[in-house]
């Protein structure tokens, strides 16, 4: 089972391909698997369980069919724009909608789960599967920033990806995105020179940019304005919630710059279906203990920081008052019973900047 369980990943992007497959009002029918894994895992307790897994090929395959089942949910999709969904008027409408809701849907879980294993691993072919699902999201170089730089300066000012107490999901993913773009352009940079890192043939940039430009292109090509546009909107609305996922990663937490990563430094999500569908991206600590470990050889941490039901939450971030309820508490929490003195300063000054509570004055 330690096995097979991961292949539900496959599961749920093989209903979004049937659902899109049969067009019509069926093309919900992956979208609809969100709100079972929001039941599920609401309801779940916490699996604490290290995996006995000792093939790793075996443990790759799940990898690779979810790289070539989401090129056949694109190519779907592709086929669709061209064919329509058989509905008319207003229902087709709701035909397209169903498409982009289930496609949106799979791009974040399983996909970036996937995609961010994949990214991790040292040879081509993974490298460039990861680089292939980050495209069809938008984000082709999403391995750039967050191998050279969030790994670095997690929980830090200097880290695009933390997100910083009181700031909202909304200024965040925009403070997110400006950062990973001009890590990638310096790191191409110091690669092939100020010109060289955009014209280059083996830039990154040059690269990932014609990834999502022959995208965009061969639907305008085939499906016209309204294709292309149902294709943009998809990778800008994936963009956008898996910017708004790393907002939850690591909001609020403290480490002093160059200081050793501490099992208290990310917020762990250990419900037993996210773990699955999340290809144990949650298992959050442990990967950050050693980025280059497999997901199957995570091991969960249960004594540190924990948030429980991670889609519950991730909905909640985009209230900003609820959101500001919710995690002070949790954050106060850490302050006290985890961080260091050093931390403990550090969230004093945050704190502060934020207009929170100075529950550390004692």
């Amino acid at each position: 089972m330690d096995y097979l369980r991961y292949y539900l990943c496959s599961a749920v992007v093989l209903l979004g391909i049937i659902g899109i497959a049969l067009g019509g009002f069926w093309s919900w029918l992956g979208f609809s698997t969100f709100f079972i894994v929001f039941i599920i895992d609401s309801v779940a307790g916490i699996d604490d369980r290290p995996r006995n897994i000792t093939n790793p090929a075996a443990a790759d395959l799940v990898l690779y069919l979810h790289t070539l089942l989401m090129v056949v949910l694109y190519g779907c999709f592709f086929w669709r724009a061209v064919n329509g969904y058989g509905l008319q008027g207003f229902g087709e409408i709701l035909g397209w909608s169903g498409a982009m809701a289930t496609i949106v849907l799979l791009n974040l879980v399983p996909n970036a789960g996937i995609a961010h294993e994949l990214m991790h691993k040292k040879t081509w072919l993974p490298r460039r599967c990861g680089n292939l699902l980050f495209s069809i999201i938008g984000s082709p170089n999403r391995d750039v920033g967050h191998v050279a730089s969030h790994h670095i300066h997690f929980d830090t000012l200097d880290d695009p990806d933390t997100g910083r107490r009181g700031e909202s999901v909304y200024a965040f993913v925009w403070r997110c995105f400006q950062g990973s773009t001009r890590d990638v352009v310096l790191h191409e940079q110091q690669r092939f020179g100020n010109i060289g890192a955009f014209i280059d043939p083996r830039s990154r940039i040059l690269l990932g940019s014609t990834a999502v430009i022959a995208m965009l292109v061969s639907m305008y090509l085939i499906a016209g304005t309204t294709g292309t546009l149902a294709l943009a909107g998809i990778m800008l609305i994936s963009r956008f919630l898996g910017e708004a996922l790393n907002y939850v990663q690591h909001y609020g937490l403290l480490r002093v710059p160059d200081s050793p990563n501490q099992n208290h430094h990310t917020w762990n999500h250990l419900s037993w279906i996210i773990r699955v569908l999340g290809v144990e991206i949650t298992n959050h600590i442990d990967h950050h203990n050693d980025p280059d470990a497999p997901y199957y050889k995570l091991v969960p941490h249960v004594n540190a920081p924990q948030m429980r039901n991670i889609l519950s939450w991730g909905i909640t971030a985009f209230f900003p008052s609820l959101w500001a309820k919710r995690i002070q508490p949790h954050l106060e929490r850490w302050d006290k019973e985890f961080a260091t003195p050093a931390e403990q300063q550090l969230a004093r000054q945050a704190n502060q900047r934020a207009g929170w509570p100075d529950w550390l004055a004692d």
